[in-house]
């Protein structure tokens, strides 16, 4: 669950950004929603989903979750993602398996061959139970989760991730 109050100007502010304010993170880490453990967070994020509701619902929440001068792309479809890979490098990417064209299956694949031990965080979302079963066998994927997507779980599993390489 995200928690956001009201900031300056009517802006929604994040529980990151309210922490920060009270000076119990840095500008480099969130805090969790039991406001105990402190993660550092990847500061540039690919969401690769062909629904455009979810893709910007997913960036609008990690947007406000990250520090403030992350940034967050969104992809719309495996090509797209392995492109816009290339071109800007991100730290992570969190890709919806069932897309039409080039599947979040074929897009990691090919993230991962181009990039080799310098490959991004990769982390697989499905709405299905099978997705994720195949996404963990096929083990492109650095983690994978369900649809919805928690945003605790995810900012979990990127901060995890980035504190390991």
């Amino acid at each position: 669950m995200v928690h956001a109050a009201l900031g300056r100007g009517g802006r929604p502010e994040s529980r990151h950004e309210q922490e920060a304010r009270r000076g119990n993170a840095c500008s480099w880490n969130v805090v969790c929603s039991d406001c105990t453990t402190e993660i550092d967070l990847p500061d540039h994020v690919l969401i690769v989903e062909d629904d455009p509701d979810q893709a910007d619902s997913l960036a609008l929440l990690l947007q406000l979750a990250l520090p403030d001068d992350a940034l967050v792309d969104v992809a719309s479809g495996g090509r797209q993602a392995v492109s816009m890979a290339l071109a800007t490098r991100p730290k992570a990417v969190v890709m919806d398996l069932g897309m039409p064209g080039m599947s979040g299956f074929e897009a990691a694949t090919s993230i991962r061959e181009i990039f080799g031990a310098a490959a991004p965080i990769l982390i697989a979302v499905s709405g299905s139970d099978g997705g994720i079963a195949a996404a963990r066998a096929e083990r492109v994927f650095d983690h994978a989760i369900l649809k919805p997507v928690d945003l605790d779980r995810l900012l979990q599993l990127l901060g995890s991730s980035a504190a390991s390489r």
